[in-house]
């Protein structure tokens, strides 16, 4: 297993195993890791066996002895060609440590791909990372609704749907980013004294490189918006990147009408809808209130894990490999 350090001539490689590996997201295509590549500095890797491409490794310096996969994107981790056996992603894995150590790397900071975004089952990371002693820094709790199952709302959730379509709402696909942003910051601004962790302009360019991926949908009443959801679309999960409404929205239900506009229309093709996390400060925080409203649509709880290691320490001594 030959381990190479990412550099820009290697963005057709990277790129075609992200898309064809079992857990890839189009997050880790380099058009979407390397729109803020001013404020990670770039230590990737790429993993070789028998000529062929079969790994990736998303990853960035942190301080003088840090290294983490990955603190700019939702996850980071292995991601895998889908014929990679366990045996070949331990050896991979191996020289990966073996790489940080050689460069001074003393922490290793991991946020391995929950499984619902796993094309196939592929969760060594977690087990390796098991072996190698690592400490689970942070455990937030997410919520997913599956898309392709019978659900059941709650009758707050029903409501709320009946109360936006009351009121003339309607929902569709649009453009308007312009008049969505100010939903975002306003409502992160005044309720969590928060600000986006992307500026209108960020997005705007995201979504001129990934527009199949980073769609926009809204819910409309007399052509103004008044509730909206920035979606991150990729085979099996649509996730709901930024979802906020105005004041009058809100009261009136149109982030239910949205939800349920989508389960049934934009997210159909796919498994998961993935409402994302409901805590704060690495998952001691749980907001209860945020965490009723996912679940009246019938969501129910995934993990999202980030652990600590340290890449000195062999998960397999010699004799068991």
């Amino acid at each position: 297993m030959e381990l190479v350090a990412y550099e820009p001539s290697l963005k057709d490689a990277w790129d075609r195993l992200v898309r064809e590996a079992r857990l890839g997201h189009f997050q880790f295509l380099r058009d979407y890791m390397d729109y803020h590549a001013d404020r990670f500095r770039d230590a990737s890797y790429l993993a070789r066996a028998k000529g062929r491409w079969v790994a990736a490794v998303p990853g960035h310096l942190v301080g003088e002895d840090g290294w983490a996969s990955h603190k700019g994107l939702s996850y980071g981790g292995l991601i895998l060609s889908p014929e990679l056996q366990s045996p070949q992603v331990i050896e991979c894995f191996r020289a990966l440590n073996r790489a940080l150590s050689a460069r001074g790397i003393q922490r290793a900071t991991w946020r391995p791909v929950p499984w619902i975004y796993h094309r196939e089952p592929s969760e060594e990371l977690p087990y390796l990372l098991f072996r190698q002693g690592a400490a689970l820094k942070s455990r937030n709790l997410s919520t997913v609704v599956d898309v392709q199952a019978p659900r059941e709302y709650q009758r707050l959730r029903r409501r709320k749907v009946a109360s936006a379509e009351a009121a003339g709402f309607v929902c569709r696909e649009t453009s308007d980013l312009d008049s969505f942003w100010p939903l975002v910051e306003g409502r992160l601004g005044a309720k969590y004294g928060l600000r986006p962790v992307h500026t209108l302009q960020e997005v705007n360019l995201l979504r001129q490189r990934l527009p199949e991926h980073i769609r926009l949908f809204g819910v409309f009443g007399e052509d103004r918006i008044v509730a909206g959801c920035l979606a991150y679309l990729g085979q099996p999960v649509f996730h709901l990147q930024y979802l906020h409404s105005s004041d009058e929205g809100r009261n009136l239900g149109a982030p239910d009408l949205l939800v349920d506009w989508m389960l049934r229309n934009a997210a159909s093709g796919y498994r998961w809808l993935h409402f994302g996390h409901s805590c704060e400060e690495g998952g001691t925080v749980l907001n209860e209130p945020l965490l009723f409203f996912k679940e009246g649509f019938g969501g129910r709880p995934v993990v999202l894990d980030e652990w600590e290691s340290d890449p000195s320490v062999d998960p397999f001594p010699a004799s068991e490999v």
